[in-house]
């Protein structure tokens, strides 16, 4: 066993081994903290005072200037306490959005911190890294990590991107785009990280081409490559290494060394001034896109289209039933869908939030008005049988936008409440059908260690326990033949017959949907060998 202390929350730990530890597995038996959070920090810490400090032994410096892009709670309040530090993000304030050319002011920051942001950032990707350059001091440097693979190119899994949305039909989600020719596109197969419809991948990188945008943002990488067991960090494995950017003191462009995509013939991006300003225009375009959808989702353009609603959902049904679609959607290829379908997916899109919005505007919670997290916590440990069920929802919504660490237990006990948006025939994911899933699903690596105990809890009822068991094993753990060990080692301590013999399906459910590079791991793990 080899000992370490998290030096985020000060905690000793052990591990088996250095090889066992995981970039985004939680680590820390207190904390919950992993391998990227802790390395994090010390990054931090070794960049900015010289030596790899506790985050509780930061000195107070409120002159050294530093964002974060949706960092942790874990350290990012502390960050903010000690250091002239704010945290930013894309969707709710402070905001703060990377691919806008003119986001933040020019040379002024000692320190970002950019971790797991890049795979999620619409194209063209190399406007961000262009702001991280221009928004540093001279001195200044990143602590950056993305996914990313060791050989080959970057992967864009929209690579014509620029106007587009999310919708959601039954089951799937798809996301429909219009080129910047016009010509409509409609995907399939998304990848979100931290759960369904959550947050989505735009693309997977490679190293080689990570390298390329940082050389033509003039950032100089400097990969993680060595271990600091003191705080239990470690990347046994030679890809998705964080690195420190520091900044040149201008771009060194080598235009043989261009990133080409794997899925689009990429030209060499030209130098001239013209088709610097055509790339701005680019972000700006996305950047605008972005704010018409969230406009959208608001549902302030529907209120001349209610006469068109009804036709709509005619046609939706139409196509959503037709057996040459389920047909082409079996082989993976089929007919292209029409313009209609197109409108229809959109309007959908669009009148989700709104309808949802008129019934929890027509229910009176009035104990939920103005509430803070405790206040909605409160409500959900009173009688649940005499509490009503939009303000149960509401509030289990809210804790999940909150990220309020002491409702987990709470919203564990709702994972066998049912939203009352879907009717009990209605096949949709584990997150639309109970919230409290959703809720758990944001909580990300904090929720982990009580859904997994929760798995094996008798007191729990056989919906609370298959929906921990399905939560915990497909969203919050990446670790599939792991997650399917445990259930069937779950399954066999289970005292009922009927709860082991639903643990037995989940584990199998999961194994369907390995990778197939791990399916063999999968269904060992599922016959026990």
């Amino acid at each position: 066993m080899t000992a370490f202390v998290c030096n985020i929350c000060s905690a000793p730990n052990t591990t088996e081994s250095p090889e066992t530890l995981h970039r985004d597995n939680p680590s820390c038996s207190s904390c919950g903290s992993n391998v990227r959070f802790r390395w994090t920090i010390h990054g931090l810490s070794t960049a900015l005072f010289g030596e790899s400090l506790l985050l509780k032994d930061f000195p107070h410096a409120s002159h050294l200037k530093g964002i974060g892009l949706s960092d942790e709670p874990l350290y990012a309040d502390t960050l903010a306490e000690r250091l002239g530090y704010q945290n930013t993000f894309l969707h709710r304030e402070p905001h703060f959005d990377l691919t806008d050319p003119h986001c933040g002011e020019s040379n002024s920051l000692d320190f970002i911190l950019a971790t797991e942001v890049f795979e999620h950032i619409p194209p063209p990707v190399q406007i961000a890294f262009d702001n991280l350059s221009r928004l540093l001091k001279l001195d200044g440097f990143v602590l950056f990590s993305t996914p990313w693979r060791p050989r080959g190119r970057t992967v864009e899994h929209f690579p014509n991107l620029f106007r587009w949305t999310l919708t959601q039909l039954e089951d799937e989600y798809f996301l429909v785009n219009k080129t910047r020719e016009g010509k409509p596109e409609l995907f399939d197969n998304l990848q979100f990280h931290g759960g369904a419809g959550h947050t989505l991948e735009m693309r997977l990188f490679s190293q080689p081409d990570l390298n390329r945008h940082f050389q033509r943002a003039g950032l100089q990488p400097e990969w993680a490559t060595e271990s600091y067991m003191k705080y239990g960090i470690a990347f046994p494995k030679p890809w998705s290494i964080p690195c420190i950017l520091r900044r040149t003191e201008r771009p060194v462009i080598d235009e043989e060394e261009t990133p080409t995509l794997t899925t689009v013939a990429h030209q060499e991006e030209p130098e001239n001034e013209l088709a610097q300003l055509y790339q701005e225009l680019d972000g700006q375009s996305a950047h605008i896109q972005r704010l018409e959808n969230q406009l959208a989702t608001l549902g302030q353009q529907l209120s001349d289209k209610e006469a068109q609603v009804n036709n709509l959902l005619i046609e939706r049904d139409l196509v959503k039933n037709s057996k040459w679609l389920k047909l082409g959607k079996q082989l993976n290829c089929g007919p292209k869908l029409s313009d209609l379908f197109l409108v229809i997916l959109i309007t959908m899109t669009l009148l989700a939030p709104h309808t949802v919005s008129a019934a929890q505007s027509s229910t009176n919670c009035d104990a939920l008005k103005n509430a803070t997290p405790q206040t909605y916590l409160k409500y959900l440990e009173g009688d649940r049988a005499a509490l009503k069920p939009a303000c149960i929802q509401l509030a289990l919504r809210k804790m999940g936008e909150y990220k309020y660490l002491p409702a987990i237990p709470t919203l564990i006990q709702y994972l066998d409440f049912r939203s009352i948006y879907m009717g009990e025939d209605a096949v949709q994911p584990l997150g639309s059908q109970y919230p409290a899933a959703t809720a758990l699903a944001q909580f990300g690596d904090y929720a982990t260690p009580d859904v997994k105990s929760a798995i094996k809890k008798e007191a729990l009822n056989l919906k609370q326990r298959h929906n921990a068991a399905f939560l915990y094993a497909a969203t919050l753990s990446s670790d599939l033949p792991g997650n399917i060990r445990f259930l069937m080692l779950a399954s066999k301590q289970a005292k009922d017959l009927q709860v082991a013999l639903d643990l037995v399906d989940v584990a199998r459910a999961i194994a369907d949907i390995c990778l197939p590079s791990d399916q063999k791991q999968c269904y060992d793990a599922l016959n026990g060998n």
